[in-house]
């Protein structure tokens, strides 16, 4: 009853600032959706951070001072697989899927994106996530996959996309998206319909993100893919109850992409894809298999 009085008077103060202060409930609402909630380690995380060669990098975002960016390795295997956490999670968020790869003869990659885990900042971004993953990749060693969820493997695909159009030189192999939206602008929408925001604050909450990031949240969605546009094998595996990703969204996508390789589970949800027995089977049966084109 609580939550549900404080959430009406939020709607309710939205309400009334958007029609005086249009400017100042988007500033405010750019907080609340960019800043990141970071979460206690535990007993598992620490033991991979303990197992781990950690380094730092950094990055300029967008006109920012550099940002640290915390990175990782574990094992010595032939074959590199890159781990890509998501929004408001972590490199050893991971924990469960770690240990089964290096059991496989795989070395592990991973990092932190800004405001995540051990780097720095307290805001982060798509755009971030993309700009992060660009640099990490131009002074990584060979990687031969990558498995990523949530935004993570919306920042992965885009790369993958981009890459694709400037060179032939890319080496990746296989991307394993777990739970990963195609449209990131209808979480946006999502949330400011809930909370009833009004259209003259979403017009200054999207320009405000097209000229921070030098373009608008919109042109982020995963475009049609061309015929042979993709010099990787994608896969997607996306579940029913995911409440954040809505299957829906995999499933048009997939109708519109028929090249990418679909799985779909139930009652897994989005936060636990990462720890799922299924998924983390799933993946290692993907990373060891090869799939016609």
């Amino acid at each position: 009853m609580a939550n549900q009085l404080k959430l009406q008077l939020m709607k309710a103060g939205l309400a009334v600032g958007a029609t005086f202060t249009p400017t100042s409930v988007m500033h405010y609402l750019w907080t609340k959706m960019f800043t990141i909630r970071k979460r206690s380690l535990k007993p598992p995380h620490q033991q991979l951070l303990e197992e781990a060669v950690i380094q730092e990098m950094s990055v300029a975002l967008f006109g920012q001072d550099s940002q640290k960016i915390v990175t990782y390795q574990w094992g010595q295997g032939a074959k590199t697989v890159l781990l890509l956490h998501g929004w408001e999670s972590k490199a050893v968020d991971y924990y469960k899927l770690i240990p089964r790869l290096l059991d496989a003869g795989y070395q592990v990659l991973s990092l932190d994106f800004p405001a995540h885990g051990n780097s720095s900042g307290s805001q982060s971004s798509l755009p971030e996530f993309i700009m992060v993953l660009k640099a990490y990749l131009k002074q990584a060693s060979k990687v031969d996959a990558i498995i990523a969820h949530s935004l993570g493997g919306t920042a992965a695909f885009t790369w993958l996309l981009e890459e694709a159009e400037n060179t032939n030189e890319i080496q990746l192999q296989k991307l394993i998206l777990m739970g990963s939206p195609f449209v990131p602008v209808r979480f946006f929408e999502g949330a400011f319909d809930f909370l009833g925001v009004h259209r003259r604050v979403r017009k200054r909450f999207y320009q405000k993100a097209k000229t921070k990031f030098g373009r608008g949240i919109q042109e982020y969605s995963l475009p049609t893919l061309d015929a042979g546009q993709l010099q990787a094998e994608v896969f997607g595996l996306y579940d029913d109850s995911d409440r954040v990703v809505n299957i829906k969204e995999a499933k048009t996508y997939h109708e519109n992409n028929p090249q990418l390789h679909m799985h779909y589970f139930q009652g897994i949800g989005h936060h636990q894809m990462i720890k799922n027995e299924a998924i983390i089977q799933t993946c290692l049966k993907i990373l060891n298999s090869h799939t016609p084109n």
